[in-house]
């Protein structure tokens, strides 16, 4: 049986319409009738089942007739080709605006997005603080855990180990001293009453009798009112500020069984005419000074600026470090204390007269004195402020030269800052709480047993917070003059490290320098034999810590003494002054055992230098008839 198959145009339109139908999502039912279904199988040329043989015979004639010829159909064929081509391409156009609108409100949305995060960025870390005198002085003090606390290093047992033993060595001294070898410093009237005469009062007692020297001195003391020279300056909205406890000095039952009649430092030695050139010119040349020193003075400076962090991304940005091994410097040094690092950098870049209001390093002492606020730490059982950075003897001594640093910053300033006269009494207050009650020095912890070295740079501070405006309690001094003859021998012309040891030329210097910031008379028999000393052992040529103390000592004795010193001291570190390579400007010396110079580097001793080379205008002179404070 012959079976033709013949294509069908109603059947192929439908089944087109379908699959467009289905690419739209769009589907519908295409309902076939029982008519188109019997013509299609008429077109593939079968028959129906109903339908008989002849029946299918002539409708299968009868339809072909119908059909239309092969032109008509090729002809419909591709106008329903390019019916649906069409259909397709509106659809890809669609979709591609679709997808082009939706890039183009992504795109933009990313952009501007990212514009902010630039912004933000810029705001943050790179944009300048604005207005003012360098970046603003925060006041937003941390409380150290408890945990993390450094006097807790030292135990309970150790700590009364400690005062016990300082108790016997300075009662063991006491009844060992004759108590007339203090009278070429104080009145006779003024000698501490023995002990044995208190040894029946309690302590309650003492401290609830009224004639008791002790409570008459404290009670002179205008704690509540410690303010700068002029109160009515650096006082902005005081009322806002965190007001640290009032001023302290020491602890302990010590304190009243110890006193002596009141005592206060010398108002001489203020700070020299540093921001004032012509005044300067002057009292360098008439003290010993030369072009020469400035010269070396103005090279170590602008090496020392050179090493500070500059980076404000950097957490430290504003400081200095001991350890300059990153710029490729030699003898670097090994102690870790930025905080110390920091404060010896300032003092000698505000000796020559660089202030956060003017001088060629301006900005270096800006960010510097930022960076000490920034290390101001709050305790709870502590009065004012703690700078230190480190639980080790360096932490101590960061306390101390942070606060000398500042203190002098708020002197040298013609507009006061009340924040930064804040952080200098804070520093000033917790150094008072720090003295030992016992012997009245300061080391490395509070109330610990003190030494020449710590007690020395205490008693810079002290006179440099005078200079700020600040008083000093009267105990405090009377403790420290206690410790001073405690070491001292040889008619109070030689100083030791600590009671008991020898004496040497470096604590010797220490001892008689404090003795002159402190007010010694110039004419008192152990400032003329000490001074002797010191012009006899003349300069070292690698201690420069001796050198230092020494210079200061007889800058302000002055005479023959200071002039011969002077002399060899300012020649010396003007031919020793490096010239070449990156350490041009600095100084080092290199010595036989570990000592300061290895410990504190290049810095250390570079600032030591210029220290000592400022000493013609640092200070006015302490021994003269007209005397300012420089404020």
């Amino acid at each position: 049986m012959e079976c033709e198959v013949s294509w069908d145009p109603h059947y192929f339109m439908e089944s087109n319409l379908e699959s467009k139908e289905k690419r739209t999502g769009k589907r519908k039912k295409i309902a076939v009738s029982e008519t188109a279904a019997s013509s299609f199988l008429d077109g593939l040329g079968l028959s129906s089942p109903h339908q008989t043989e002849s029946e299918s015979a002539a409708s299968s004639d009868q339809y072909r007739e119908t059909l239309p010829n092969h032109d008509e159909l090729t002809s419909l064929k591709n106008q329903v080709d390019l019916h649906a081509e069409t259909a397709w391409l509106q659809e890809d156009e669609h979709s591609a605006r679709h997808l082009f609108e939706n890039s183009v409100s992504f795109l933009s949305s990313l952009i501007f997005h990212l514009i902010l995060l630039i912004l933000a960025v810029l705001w943050t870390f790179v944009l300048p603080p604005g207005p003012g005198i360098g970046p603003q002085i925060s006041m937003e003090f941390t409380t150290s855990p408890e945990e993390e606390n450094w006097d807790e290093i030292l135990l309970d047992e150790m700590e009364a180990a400690i005062q016990t033993e300082a108790a016997e060595e300075t009662e063991k001294s006491e009844t060992e001293e004759n108590p007339e070898e203090m009278t070429d410093v104080l009145p006779e009237k003024e000698m501490i009453e023995p002990e044995e005469e208190q040894d029946s009062e309690t302590e309650d007692e003492l401290n609830e009798n009224p004639e008791n020297p002790a409570n008459e001195a404290l009670n002179a003391f205008d704690w509540a009112n410690v303010s700068p020279v002029k109160p009515e300056e650096g006082k902005e909205n005081r009322s806002e500020e965190r007001q640290p406890e009032t001023l302290q000095s020491g602890s302990g039952k010590d304190l009243n069984q110890r006193i002596m009649p009141a005592r206060s430092l010398p108002t001489g030695g203020g700070l020299g005419p540093r921001t004032d050139l012509e005044a300067r010119a002057k009292m360098l040349a008439e003290a010993g000074g030369n072009a020469q020193s400035e010269m070396a003075v103005e090279r170590g400076l602008a090496w020392i600026a050179r090493h500070q962090q500059f980076d404000t991304n950097k957490k430290y940005f504003g400081s200095w470090s001991f350890d300059l091994s990153r710029y490729g410097i030699s003898n670097s040094g090994e102690a870790t204390s930025r905080t110390a690092a920091t404060a010896l950098a300032l003092l000698a870049l505000m000796g020559h007269g660089n202030t956060r209001e003017q001088g060629e390093y301006q900005k270096a002492v800006q960010d510097g004195v930022y960076f000490l606020s920034t290390q101001a730490k709050s305790r709870k059982t502590q009065p004012g402020y703690d700078f230190r950075d480190s639980p080790d003897s360096r932490g101590m001594y960061g306390h101390i030269l942070a606060t000398l640093a500042l203190c002098e910053a708020y002197s040298l300033e013609t507009q006061k800052d009340s924040n930064l006269h804040q952080l200098a009494l804070g520093g000033l207050q917790w150094i008072l709480y720090a003295q030992d009650p016992n012997g009245g020095g300061w080391r490395y912890q509070p109330h610990e047993a003190g030494d020449v070295s710590v007690t020395t740079w205490v008693v810079m501070l002290l006179k440099s917070a005078q200079m700020a405006g600040f008083e000093i309690p009267s105990a405090t001094i009377v403790r420290l003059d206690q410790f001073l003859d405690s070491i001292s021998s040889d008619e109070k012309s030689k100083y030791a490290y600590q009671p008991g040891k020898p004496s040497i030329p470096s604590t010797t210097a220490m001892g008689l320098a404090a003795r002159v910031f402190t007010g010694t008379p110039r004419n008192a028999k152990l400032l003329e034999k000490g001074t002797r000393h010191i012009a006899n052992w003349g300069c070292h040529e690698s201690d420069l810590y001796y050198d230092y103390y020494a210079a200061l000592l007889l800058r302000h004795y002055g005479g023959p003494l200071w002039t011969t010193w002077n002399e060899e001291m300012r020649d010396y570190l003007i031919l020793t002054q490096e010239s070449s390579g990156k350490e041009a400007g600095s100084w080092f010396f290199t010595e036989q055992e570990k000592t300061n110079n290895q410990i504190g580097g290049r810095l250390y001793t570079t600032s030591l230098a210029v220290m000592i080379l400022e000493v013609y205008y640092r200070y006015l002179p302490i021994y003269q008839e007209k005397s300012t404070t420089g404020l």
